[in-house]
């Protein structure tokens, strides 16, 4: 009976699977072009470009071992004997260059000359390639070979109270490892006894989560200071974290307390903003065609240019660059309005980068970097940031290596940043001499930057922290394959057989290795541990189990615990303990001296309220579904294009020359037209709208497009407004709203503004089709223009007496009446509730929207 059920359960598996293995099959040969073409194409830009990574030296110092005999010959015989360190960080690659070197043969250890040190228990690298179960092997091939696998387990930096606890955590926690051979032993003791671990818990609810995260780092920053009272200084001490996202409440709770503290953020030299922000200035004054970099440099401190300016800009763009652009407005050569305060901080950078590229053109590098520091206050601005000191460090070695480069080399600033562009690509190393090097400060870093560190007290705190959502949608393994996740007929998503179980078996790895972190990190500790997390009481879920504090939890309990001796257990709920308590415990009087006050007090740059920006579109886009609004304006995703129905009265089918017009495509066209029908006439504009947004347009929707525009401009409807003054696409971005410390902008282009003889203004949005049905559609029209008519009133301090909605398929329009006021408070009722919404929960699903989605490759539809 029970080989019948598993036959039935396994044929039941079957046919739910076959559907989506039939599809991820045809996709895989697919891919496998893909791969194959990539591959290829690689290969190719590095040959010319001579950059390679990592990954790629290692593979051809394997061939090059493999292939030539006699360079192998050469380097074994170099070497009488390999050490390895850290061998626990390798991989299968690794291994077999390893063996080639120590023996001659990349699959079979020979010879006895290799001698490897590393603890399994601290392979932390799996992300960067490291296979844990490389070093068990190589473990079973030395002692095959006749070689001895000396295990040490005297432990000299923790306290027996540390060892204590990891001895039974861990012995447990690593047991189920086994068969990575990751057997946990015992660690010995060497050191005098100390304080008991502790561990802080804090309950809590879902709702109170963001106010528990905080309590938790002052409750933290409240332990340090108890600690500092009784001897240890603020440099013995060590938060570490499993991702450096989670140190914002431990800044901010160190910063309130007035404790010294240094982030380490494993950020590597040239991904750093501030050199960032100063390699984009330098290549654009290099090359004014670099659009991306001048964005990066109008945003940085140096111009604080908020997005939404720039991107009022980019829209503007065209064939010329937004240098261009910029210039033409400081000429008043452009139609954009800006609100005044946004406009004297653009003319302002617009005029200091003109002198830059003049000096550009004219003097050396290394005076050039001197002249940046001097016309930006480069040093004065960055020193009143977060950890300024370092900053300024930073951008002083870029400039210091500008001036060798120049002395040695007399490198421009092209080859300079040619050069910096090399380095960057390989990932180069550049050590910069830390601003507190030796200060009492706390040490703020990930446990991956902690390794081979040690120190006197440690805190390990957020051990609630879940892993990472794993959203791939295409895994592959050496064994198994590659793995695909497949849209069924409803639109959803399905895993593959391949794909579900290199899935599960990446989970079971990825939680083995999210143990050896926790090992890692109570083992850095020498004298004292303390380990805090949330428990939620009101939602328990199985995904708790897999978090450290879960398993903490499962292991020790938190009651009896301190009974064995093991641990201090602190127990603390958020409504007993409001966060305001802890602050007053942890605040004390700082007095600073009024002169250094001026020196190192904020820019007003960084204390300016926080933006929201929206448009007609945006809001358009969240009553259609708010879920795919997220995916587009929040995480910023890019959607893959739906399925547009094409205009009807385009498509003919009877004719091989006429391609549809999606509406999309359409409405760009009918603008084009109507915006440059003064300056070009109707046939040079209808041809460049068509040669610019459809080339590939058939004679047949040429004609219907051409005699769609014909007929609104001969119309009644258009005659009633064509005598007036008016201008066409008037861009704007204009902040309506400022509410509790929230500025809430919009940004669009109005199709077309009308200057009545009374001074009034009409506003006009071209349509291409006809009125619409849905009740639905037409409240989004009317909304759009409804924000069109409050914007333009603001920005012109003029009353809109007219706007409409002009349909071009049948030239009728649609007039707004609605009270602006009323509009107004909706408006801004409706931006409140957007802006309230964090996370992709936050967003429902609207499913009558899922079919021409852009999103619907991704999103799970719940």
């Amino acid at each position: 009976k029970e080989i019948i059920s598993e036959l039935k359960e396994l044929c039941k598996e079957l046919t739910e699977s076959l559907p989506a293995d039939t599809k991820a099959a045809s996709l895989s040969r697919a891919w496998q072009e893909v791969l194959n073409s990539y591959a290829v194409y690689l290969n190719k830009a590095q040959q010319i470009d001579k950059i390679f990574s990592f990954n790629d030296i290692e593979e051809k110092a394997y061939k090059l071992l493999r292939e030539n005999q006699s360079i192998l010959t050469k380097y074994r015989m170099r070497y009488r004997y390999l050490m390895v360190d850290e061998f626990q960080d390798t991989n299968l690659l690794q291994k077999r260059l390893v063996y080639l070197l120590a023996g001659g043969n990349s699959e079979v250890l020979q010879d006895n000359r290799l001698f490897i040190v590393g603890d399994v228990k601290q392979s932390i690298y799996r992300f960067r390639g490291a296979e844990v179960g490389v070093f068990a092997d190589v473990i079973r091939d030395i002692k095959a070979s006749g070689g001895v696998n000396i295990e040490l387990a005297d432990n000299f930096r923790s306290s027996p109270q540390i060892l204590n606890l990891c001895n039974n955590v861990f012995a447990q926690l690593m047991s189920s490892d086994s068969k990575e051979g990751i057997a946990f032993q015992e660690l010995t003791p060497n050191r005098e006894d100390s304080d008991l671990p502790i561990v802080l818990e804090v309950q809590t609810t879902q709702e109170q989560k963001a106010e528990a995260e905080m309590l938790e780092a002052r409750l933290v920053v409240q332990k340090i200071l108890e600690m500092t009272s009784k001897g240890y200084r603020f440099g013995d001490i060590a938060i570490l974290l499993s991702v450096i996202g989670k140190a914002n409440n431990f800044v901010t709770a160190l910063r309130e307390a007035h404790v010294p503290f240094r982030l380490v953020d494993g950020k590597g030299y040239f991904e750093r903003q501030e050199v960032l922000d100063l390699i984009n200035l330098l290549k654009f004054l290099d090359n004014s065609y670099c659009d991306l970099e001048l964005c990066g440099v109008l945003r940085s401190p140096y111009f604080g240019i908020s997005d939404n300016i720039i991107t009022s800009f980019l829209f503007l763009r065209q064939e010329e660059n937004l240098w261009k652009l910029l210039v033409n407005y400081s000429l008043k050569q452009t139609q954009l309005v800006l609100p005044v305060e946004e406009e004297s901080k653009l003319k302002r950078a617009i005029a200091i980068l003109q002198r830059l590229r003049s000096l550009a053109s004219t003097v050396s590098l290394a005076e050039l970097m001197g002249d940046i520091f001097d016309e930006l206050s480069l040093e004065a601005r960055l020193l009143g940031q977060i950890f300024g000191l370092d900053k300024v460090a930073h951008v002083k070695n870029l400039r210091r290596m500008a001036l060798d480069l120049t002395m040695k080399q007399g490198l421009n600033l092209q080859g300079f940043l040619e050069k910096l562009q090399k380095m960057r690509s390989i990932e180069t190393r550049i050590e910069v001499a830390k601003a507190f090097d030796g200060d009492d400060v706390v040490n703020i870093m990930t446990i991956h930057k902690s390794k081979g560190l040690e120190f006197p007290i440690v805190f390990l705190p957020s051990l609630n922290t879940r892993g990472r959502v794993d959203s791939d949608q295409v895994l592959f393994d050496d064994k198994e394959g590659l793995g695909i996740r497949v849209t069924g007929t409803n639109g959803l998503l399905y895993d593959s057989t391949i794909f579900k179980k290199i899935k599960e078996q990446s989970k079971e790895l990825e939680l083995a290795e999210k143990k050896r972190q926790l090992y890692v990190a109570m083992t850095r500790g020498e004298r004292q541990i303390v380990l805090s997390g949330l428990t939620f009481i009101d939602k328990k879920t199985e995904a708790e189990n897999s978090t450290w504090l879960g398993m903490l939890k499962k292991i020790l309990g938190n009651s009896d615990a301190g009974a064995n001796g093991l641990l201090e257990w602190l127990v603390v709920n958020i409504d007993d303990m409001p966060v305001n308590n802890i602050t007053s415990l942890i605040n004390k009087p700082l007095i600073l001296d009024e002169d250094v006050y001026k020196k190192v007090k904020p820019l007003a740059l960084y204390t300016k309220p926080q933006e929201y920006c929206f448009s007609a579109t945006s809001l358009a886009k969240f009553s259609q579904c708010p879920r795919s609004y997220y995916y587009e304006y929040i995480a910023q995703l890019k959607g893959l294009g739906p399925a547009i129905e094409p205009v009807s009265g385009v498509l003919n089918k009877d004719e091989d020359d006429c391609k549809p017009l999606a509406s999309n495509i359409l409405g760009l066209i009918v603008h084009h037209v109507l915006e440059n029908l003064e300056t070009d006439g109707f046939n040079l504009a209808l041809n460049k709208g068509l040669a610019k947004h459809a080339p590939e347009a058939g004679i047949t929707a040429r004609k219907w497009l051409k005699n769609l525009l014909e007929n609104y401009l001969a119309s009644d409807l258009y005659k009633s407004f064509s005598n007036y003054e008016r201008q066409q696409e008037v861009a704007f971005n204009e902040k309506l709203f400022e509410v509790c410390g929230i500025n809430i902008l919009f940004t669009g282009s109005i199709d077309c503004l009308i200057t009545y003889p009374d001074c009034t203004l009409g506003i006009i949005d071209y349509k291409s089709g006809k009125p619409p049905e849905n009740r639905e559609d037409a409240n989004n029209y009317l909304g759009q223009i409804a924000l069109y008519s409050l914007v333009a009133e603001k920005v012109f301090q003029r009353k809109v007496k007219l706007a409409e909605l002009h349909f071009l398929e049948n030239s009728t329009k649609v007039s707004l009446k609605i009270e602006l006021e009323d509009f107004r408070k909706e408006l801004l009722e409706r931006c409140l509730a957007i802006i309230e919404k964090k996370t992709e929960q936050d967003f429902p699903v609207l499913l009558s929207a899922c079919e021409f989605c852009a999103y619907n490759y991704l999103c799970p539809k719940s």
